[in-house]
């Protein structure tokens, strides 16, 4: 299952998965319903729904990304980086599936002068990284079944 998969990610992920001898399954909050699901992953209930025991692997390409907005729309922003996470990890652990999340580099405050690694502080400065920062704890709820990924910018 890739969520997110008409974001610029998701987009290239599907891409991908088309010359796949996997067989993928595609839901975005701008689903159409028949090539790729209509899936809102701030709708605890829709996730629980979605993410079922036919799906091994949920790859979440979804998030909240506009930076310079996410101090107006905070909550927006809270829900879809921190709440959707965990209702994806808690689905994923009851339907027995691996997690893989993409993450963000504004979960740190980027001052390293050495790539980050999983034991590193977090940064809390604003909204921007609060919703990144506390999605990474929610994350660690179910270390054995998920991975989740930092990138910078695309």
């Amino acid at each position: 299952l890739l969520i997110g998969a008409k974001g610029q990610l998701g987009n290239e992920i599907m891409k991908l998965g088309a010359g796949s001898e996997h067989d993928f399954v595609y839901a975005d909050i701008n689903g159409d319903g028949t090539d790729v699901l209509c899936l809102d992953i701030s709708d605890e209930a829709q996730v629980s729904s979605m993410i079922t025991p036919e799906f091994d692997v949920v790859i979440n390409c979804a998030a909240y990304n506009e930076v310079d907005k996410a101090e107006e729309d905070s909550k927006t922003a809270q829900q879809i980086n921190f709440y959707a996470p965990g209702y994806l990890a808690d689905a994923c652990k009851r339907a027995d599936a691996l997690l893989i999340h993409y993450s963000t580099d504004y979960v740190v405050e980027g001052k390293a002068n050495v790539p980050y690694v999983e034991d590193d502080v977090l940064a809390r400065a604003n909204t921007k990284n609060a919703g990144f920062s506390e999605c990474a704890w929610i994350e660690e709820a179910t270390p054995e079944k998920e991975q989740s990924l930092e990138i910078g910018g695309m």
